[in-house]
């Protein structure tokens, strides 16, 4: 019987909605950023066999230094459930679904703007 990810995925896309806010902050064009954030999510699943790894690989790429404390506390979160699944498991559900967690992303993005408005 394969792991529950879905925990995982969805600790993984408030990560990246925390790298996002991150990233736009430094500059990032905007019209462009979620291509980029999906590249790189992916490239650093590729190259990585921990969280630690993923999420250092990942925030160099985006040109992040320091994360601030939500994304850390969103870290740990993630770190939290990916032991209960495995680095493994996890790691692999995100290079396979990378798309699906970006498009996760994109839907909670637009429903805090619609919050805001």
């Amino acid at each position: 019987m394969s792991p529950d990810l879905q925990p995982a995925r969805k600790a993984t896309a408030a990560v990246m909605l925390g790298a996002r806010r991150l990233y736009l902050a430094e500059g990032a064009n905007p019209l462009k950023h979620w291509e980029q954030l999906a590249t790189r999510m992916r490239s650093a699943a590729r190259r990585s066999c921990t969280v630690q790894e993923w999420l250092t690989s990942l925030l160099r790429s985006l040109g992040i230094a320091n994360p601030d404390g939500a994304l850390s506390a969103d870290v740990m979160r993630l770190q939290a459930e990916v032991i209960k699944v495995g680095s493994s498991a996890w790691l692999d559900m995100v290079e396979r679904e990378h798309a699906y967690i970006i498009a996760m992303c994109q839907v909670e993005a637009e429903e805090r703007r619609a919050r805001r408005s």
